[in-house]
């Protein structure tokens, strides 16, 4: 799956889809970088608050491939985020912030 380095459990996965459907709403991609605790269960989903760079789509592929390589550019640190979990209504959702 895009975005992530390594081969993560279901769980984690189907919430990871979760993180790339609210980067896309933005036209991004989400690259995963860290976990940042904050653990939850919910809807056959697992999770936790999450760092990484939210990267405009049309340059993801150019980001991937420094990110593939090990820790991208400084050139990339303004579109460093925390991808924030939250209920709504009974809706996980995720929100990124600086």
């Amino acid at each position: 799956m895009q975005g992530l380095k390594t081969q993560e459990e279901s769980g984690f996965c189907r919430f990871f889809e979760l993180v790339q459907k609210s980067a896309a709403a933005r036209g991004s991609v989400f690259f995963l970088d860290a976990g940042e605790g904050r653990d939850f269960e919910h809807g056959g989903m697992k999770g936790e608050d999450l760092s990484g760079w939210l990267i405009p789509a049309g340059r993801a592929d150019t980001f991937q491939e420094e990110w593939e390589k090990g820790k991208p550019q400084d050139k990339w640190l303004e579109f460093f985020r925390f991808a924030i979990w939250r209920t709504e209504s009974g809706a996980l959702t995720v929100d990124f912030k600086q």
